[in-house]
């Protein structure tokens, strides 16, 4: 393989347990029960797991060989609503 098939693996490696980690967080943060320095500890984990969403987006496109859009994918929270991202959604905006 390529150098830019090998890093897109490795960024789409990567990128699914950083969702998980978003969506986790994102959970993290609505909970009532959460004291404010740990939703604080929270949406500092999220800003910095977007921040490295953002890198691994980036890298996609710049080793993309197809001009479509990066796939989208859905995932249900424990909450049951779903939330959609190219890579990832950034959470923090809803905090």
């Amino acid at each position: 393989a390529n150098a830019g098939e090998l890093l897109q693996g490795v960024a789409n490696e990567l990128n699914n347990p950083l969702t998980s980690l978003l969506a986790l967080t994102n959970l993290g943060v609505e909970s009532p029960t959460l004291g404010a320095s740990d939703r604080e500890a929270m949406t500092q984990i999220a800003a910095e797991a977007q921040r490295l969403s953002s890198v691994l987006a980036q890298l996609l496109t710049a080793t993309s060989h197809e001009t479509t859009a990066p796939e989208r994918s859905t995932a249900t929270t424990l909450s049951g609503q779903k939330s959609e991202t190219p890579s990832v959604k950034r959470f923090t905006d809803s905090v």
